[in-house]
């Protein structure tokens, strides 16, 4: 009751997709139905939160981690569904739906992203630290046809320091 009608803001953070990975439970089809429901589930919060604050703004953080890769472990390559370019825009697509969903329900969407150790091209100190397939795949994204009230927030550190509302 002590924040009723304070402006509040939503928040999902996702991250570890490793869309591509493909088990006995787990393949491109199961991230996207996941993904997707996590956005339906973020309105669907929001708007019952809505009943008594305002929520105009969600913030989305993208943790890395997004593709599974193909050669980052040794036999890896049987546990993957697609090779590297499948994954990299299977999950830029995912992105853009994601965003896209959100940016429909909320009058400003931040996408803030992170890179992941999957989405190294080679061994660890091989290539320099921004050629990351997870850069490939926000940057995918973020070229892609989004609407206006989208901002992306991107780095090449592994970590971002984040200020939302008041925390």
């Amino acid at each position: 009751k002590r924040r009723q009608g304070k402006q509040e803001v939503a928040l999902l953070h996702v991250t570890d997709w490793q869309d591509g990975k493909q088990t006995a439970t787990y393949d491109m089809d199961t991230c996207r139905r996941r993904v997707i429901q996590a956005a339906h589930k973020t309105v669907s919060l929001a708007r019952l939160h809505r009943h008594g604050c305002p929520v105009d703004e969600c913030h989305v953080m993208l943790g890395g981690d997004m593709i599974e890769n193909v050669a980052i472990f040794p036999g890896q390559a049987w546990e993957v569904e697609a090779g590297a370019f499948e994954q990299v825009f299977h999950a830029a697509g995912l992105i853009r739906d994601l965003v896209a969903t959100l940016a429909g329900e909320f009058s400003r969407v931040v996408v803030w992203w992170v890179t992941g150790n999957h989405g190294r091209i080679a061994r660890k100190g091989d290539h320099p630290k921004g050629d990351n397939f997870d850069r490939f795949v926000y940057e995918i994204a973020r070229r892609a046809d989004q609407p206006t009230n989208v901002e992306w927030m991107e780095t090449t550190n592994w970590y971002q320091h984040v200020v939302i509302g008041e925390y």
